[in-house]
């Protein structure tokens, strides 16, 4: 109703490669305007869970030994660290339409707030490590991308994502760009 649309993910807690993770996600969107040439909307998006899993010592890394080219940390044990992440965003999009009604590309503009911990909990080198790493702040990012509707009910997606990331690493105390660029796909089916 009123063109809103709402997304809601889960992802449920099922291992996988060490890996067991737990998210719930969801976002509430409707287009602002739709003249002949494309399409102006917004999104409000948000995201919370956590991932535990052996991310410091990985059990492949348990099983090289003493080979410090298959255990460079000498883990002791698979760990079991966990991350959580909360996060709240909004993104503006525009989608244009170039006179193809099978192709519509499009870019788009996010501001998100991130809540993210990181608690190590590894045995290696003879050290129980239980390191809490902790950030929150807010980041900006730009996508951009095209869709091929390839049936009534079935589409394609390509996308180019990219979110600048500042970074400090001590022993420095000045900020660096680690941005963070991806290239992702969608294959989607409508159920109406």
């Amino acid at each position: 109703p009123g063109k809103f649309s709402v997304d809601i993910g889960y992802v449920p807690p099922i291992e996988l490669n060490g890996a067991k993770p737990h998210f719930f996600s969801a976002a509430l969107a409707r287009p602002l305007a739709e003249p002949d040439w494309g399409r102006l909307g917004f999104r409000v998006l948000g995201q919370l869970g956590s991932i535990d899993g052996d991310f410091t010592c990985s059990a492949e890394d348990v099983a090289g030994g003493d080979d410090p080219d298959l255990n460079p940390f000498s883990c002791e044990a698979p760990s079991n660290d966990e991350t959580s992440v909360r996060y709240l965003g909004f993104e503006l999009s525009n989608a244009f339409r170039p006179g193809n009604p099978r192709i519509e590309p499009y870019v788009a503009f996010s501001v998100n707030y991130l809540d993210l911990k990181f608690q190590v909990n590894a045995l290696y080198s003879g050290i129980r490590d239980e390191t809490l790493q902790l950030t929150d702040g807010f980041t900006v990012s730009v996508s951009g991308g095209v869709a091929f509707y390839l049936a009534e009910r079935w589409r394609l997606v390509g996308e180019v994502f990219y979110s600048p990331l500042g970074v400090v690493r001590p022993p420095n105390t000045d900020s660096q760009n680690d941005g963070l660029f991806n290239i992702r796909g969608l294959v989607e089916y409508r159920i109406r």
